[in-house]
């Protein structure tokens, strides 16, 4: 048995009918092909031969959630004594072209509905019928279960030629006793004890914290968003039905990698302004850009690079203004970067960890009535989000993945839209490309395939911007 931490109990508390909690993650597979040239694609019964072979490696997919009577702890993780791998994997095939639109509107349908919570909280979908041969792997999985850090731990095993991963099992397959509703109910109670004291303890910290910036207020001319007062209102915070867009975009890493080094910033900042760029001109086209400048929520994930953790979540974030108010590509991605150090400064000194060690002292019971009360002020514009966007970045494998004879092309990794955020766009680097997934609400983003011509347009204007600060800065920020 494993507790869920808080955070990811909160991730289970967010959800609602109208708001799946699960990324849905999209491999692209070119296939083998036979001695006649035609492909050989990879068939569903393969997959769970492939999958059965990995299980001892891959324990958070054997796991189904056991909540607490009245909701007094955070659920805990058991092994299903009923797992049945082929209940997490179905085919699909899609009609002629076989176009990658087609397979963005799968994925939007798939993220409209939320998992069983009868079962381990994921499924896999193989997608037959894109053009040329190739085939689509469609990983839903719940967040609660797994950030992007652990995803990517678990696709590494699953992605892999070897039979079994040379890595120890982390745990071996078999069912665990079902704990009691009297057992979990006096676990609990005991685990409780300690609640009053951490509360406190945490509320000094973050007094201590506060005091600390505040001190230092007046050194930098640099603000940084408070989340939810600096939000503008905005149609990307319109959640106010279930239906979801999907978009799937190839930029170039190299591109990137240029800005970068000419402007010296980071990864980070250049996808924060690419995305800044290509909101911009989307919602000016729509004559719906605020005056004040939009805000991002930047994730950040909290494992050393060493960890291999295979479930659960470990990550944080902060807000920051996405400088749409700014004309200049160059100047907006000066500013981006500003108020992105400026921000992550604040960010560390208050502690990355505190809102992990904060959502422990919250369960279901005063968590989920919570959200239900802050999802229906969103509803009714009596209350605003903490941000306008999400935005996630992820360094992911230089060398290809493989499953069996079929080469992983691409892939795609983002994260659910919620709490009023109505987009989040995830950048994974893979092979020597930048692969964006922008997931959302219809309502907040109708025309995904717009917004992502205005990725590329945003990342070419912040190219030529470069090579010009490249010839006349000699590549100096400036």
């Amino acid at each position: 048995m494993h507790r869920m931490s808080g955070m990811d109990s909160g991730f289970l508390s967010l959800e609602l009918p109208s708001q799946p909690m699960h990324s849905v993650l999209v491999g692209v597979l070119s296939p083998a092909f036979d001695t006649d040239g035609s492909p050989a694609p990879i068939t569903i019964a393969y997959l769970h031969q492939h999958l059965a072979e990995r299980m001892d490696v891959l324990p958070a997919l054997r796991w189904r959630v056991k909540r607490v009577p009245l909701g007094l702890h955070h659920p805990i993780f058991i092994e299903d004594p009923a797992f049945d791998l082929r209940r997490h994997l179905t085919a699909e095939t899609l009609p002629a072209p076989g176009s990658t639109e087609q397979l963005e509107k799968l994925c939007a349908a798939l993220g409209e509905t939320c998992l069983d919570r009868h079962l381990p909280l994921w499924k896999m979908i193989l997608v037959d019928g894109l053009a040329n041969g190739r085939q689509a792997l469609v990983f839903c999985v719940h967040h609660a279960l797994m950030d992007a850090t652990a995803v990517l731990v678990n696709l590494s095993r699953i992605f892999s030629e070897e039979p079994h991963m040379l890595v120890p099992a982390s745990q071996p397959p078999g069912p665990d006793t079902i704990p009691s509703r009297s057992r979990l109910f006096a676990r609990a109670l005991l685990d409780h004890r300690k609640t009053p004291g951490k509360t406190w303890r945490l509320a000094q910290r973050y007094r201590k914290g506060q005091a600390a910036l505040s001190r230092e207020g007046g050194q930098t001319p640099v603000r940084v968003p408070q989340e939810a007062a600096d939000t503008p209102q905005c149609s990307l915070n319109d959640t106010s039905a279930p239906a979801r867009t999907f978009a799937l975009a190839t930029l170039s890493l190299a591109d990137i990698r240029h800005i970068r080094r000419v402007a010296d910033v980071t990864f980070n900042d250049v996808a924060l302004a690419v995305v800044a760029g290509a909101l911009r001109a989307y919602l000016i086209e729509r004559n719906q850009l605020p005056s004040a400048p939009l805000v991002s929520n930047t994730l950040v994930g909290l494992d050393r690079p060493s960890d291999q953790r295979t479930w659960g979540n470990l990550l944080s974030g902060f807000p920051t203004f996405l400088a749409t108010d700014v004309a200049d590509p160059w100047a907006r991605l000066r500013m981006v970067h500003q108020v992105s150090e400026e921000a992550k400064r604040r960010f560390f000194a208050l502690g990355p960890d505190l809102l992990v060690e904060a959502l422990e002292c919250f369960p279901p019971w005063l968590a989920e009535p919570a959200v239900r009360r802050r999802y229906r002020r969103l509803k009714k514009g009596s209350a605003r989000a903490d941000a306008n966007i999400t935005v996630s970045t992820m360094m992911g494998p230089e060398a290809p993945w493989r499953l069996g004879f079929a080469s992983v092309e691409s892939f795609y990794l983002s994260g659910p839209p919620n709490s009023g955020v109505g987009s989040i766009v995830g950048i994974f680097s893979y092979c020597g490309k930048a692969l964006a997934t922008v997931h959302s609400f219809a309502a907040a983003l109708e025309d995904p395939r717009d917004f992502v011509r205005q990725l590329e347009a945003s990342l070419a204007d912040l190219v030529a911007a470069a090579d010009v600060a490249s010839g006349g800065a000699n590549g100096v920020f400036g």
